[in-house]
């Protein structure tokens, strides 16, 4: 009997995987989302033109790879709120109380996909999931997090330690150990949320990152009043834009916004007359909103 291992017996196809990504688009063109046209706290955190070009209904074709992650997100993030609550996916209905079947995760009553009565600065919002604890509300914001993402939060495997670029060596080299930290643009995002106006005070404001592979997760409670400048900011500069009628040039809040990692990179050069132009020239739709919107802590009007 031969030692040797003989490679082969298989052909790779991708039959399955292709007919499978068309069905994710198609789930997707049956169930399609519909633009509202008003801030939100997952369009905060970025650059105001981006904001804006969002709530106008441009950039929201998605490919099978994008539309892909999504429901992965939205799948880990319904079994996290399993292993919270007991709650079967059948079982979580949105928009309304729910008692937990399990309580030794969350103790209160919890609701999903919650609305508060009033958004804050005419904000729609919706958070994951909001607990009654009896005398005011825990805020609860879930992130499925991919393994270096995971890792960057929690400060844990390649995520654990600082680097610096060692001109010499042309190599980078550690600096030191890091300390777990939630990414600023998420905070931006709950805290949105709870400054908003609920039925009992907001005790309370939690982000969560559950690692997709494998449900390891860290949790941070977050300060929403450290973050209100940088939100006033934000609505202040969109609120202006549709007042003046003129897009803002663009200004991105980190520096990872520019380039390839921008949904909008053909609109990062453009003065504020080439803007306005692109606008009208290829979106008049979005042009025509634009002109005949504005956005007050009132919402859109």
């Amino acid at each position: 009997m031969s030692d040797i291992l003989i490679p082969g017996g298989f052909e790779a196809t991708d039959f399955y995987g292709n007919r499978v990504s068309k069905r994710i688009v198609e789930d997707r063109d049956t169930h399609p989302y519909t633009e509202q046209g008003m801030i939100s706290g997952s369009k905060l955190a970025d650059a105001p033109l981006n904001i804006i070009l969002k709530m106008l209904g441009i950039g929201q074709e998605f490919d099978a790879y994008t539309l892909g992650k999504f429901r992965r997100g939205h799948s880990t993030e319904a079994e996290l709120v399993e292993l919270f609550t007991g709650l079967s996916r059948q079982e979580q209905v949105p928009g309304v109380w729910l008692e937990p079947t399990i309580k030794t995760v969350l103790l209160g009553n919890v609701m999903l996909q919650a609305e508060p009565v009033k958004s804050y600065r005419g904000m729609t919002n919706s958070v994951d999931l909001i607990e009654d604890v009896g005398e005011g509300l825990i805020v609860h914001e879930i992130k499925s997090a991919t393994k270096s993402a995971y890792d960057y939060v929690g400060a844990v495997g390649k995520g654990m330690y600082e680097y610096t670029y060692n001109y010499t060596t042309k190599k980078r080299q550690r600096s030191g150990k890091r300390s777990p930290e939630p990414k600023e643009h998420n905070c931006i995002q709950v805290a949105s949320y709870a400054l908003s106006t609920w039925h009992k005070p907001v005790l309370k404001t939690v982000l969560h990152y559950i690692n997709a592979d494998d449900y390891r997760m860290i949790s941070f409670e977050i300060d929403p009043q450290a973050y209100k400048p940088e939100i006033d900011r934000e609505i202040d500069a969109v609120q202006f834009a549709f007042e003046t009628k003129q897009l803002p040039k663009f200004v991105p809040l980190y520096k990872w916004q520019s380039g390839k990692y921008n949904s909008f990179e053909e609109w990062e050069k453009l003065s504020e007359p080439e803007l306005m132009a692109k606008l009208k020239g290829d979106y008049l739709e979005a042009y025509e909103k634009f002109m005949t919107t504005r956005i007050t802590d009132n919402g859109k009007e």
